[in-house]
């Protein structure tokens, strides 16, 4: 007989581990600053708003109601404008624009409204 020893029959080995995943990146969370409105300009832009739309549907009170809100809304645009400007933490500025434009615009309108339709009731037209 052969004494030749037969070659060792090759064994599985375990394939490597797997490295570690890596470690979590944190980051700073986001810092949220937060923004003011003035609310001067937010209530000059509602009146401004308010007086357009009284003036197409309360023409009949003569444009009253839409002469008020549109005085109001140039004040307080104008007041709102002056805030912003001095405090530069608040914001607003082209809300307070634009109530204040829409308030110009209503009480030229309304102004208009008021002297047509008053001419109209005084000679009985």
């Amino acid at each position: 007989m052969n004494d030749v020893p037969e070659p060792p029959v090759p064994r599985a080995t375990p394939p490597p581990p797997y490295p570690p995943p890596p470690p979590p990146v944190y980051s700073q969370a986001p810092v949220y600053t937060s923004t003011t409105t003035s609310g001067q300009a937010t209530a000059a832009m509602v009146l401004g708003i308010s007086g357009l739309v009284s003036l197409t549907v309360c023409w009949i009170l003569f444009g009253v109601p839409s002469l008020v809100l549109g005085i109001l809304a140039i004040v307080y645009g104008q007041l709102a404008r002056r805030e912003i400007r001095e405090n530069p933490n608040l914001h607003g500025s082209g809300q307070a624009t634009a109530g204040f434009v829409m308030g110009i615009i209503t009480t030229a309108l309304a102004s208009l409204t008021l002297i047509f339709l008053s001419a109209a009731v005084l000679t009985g037209a």
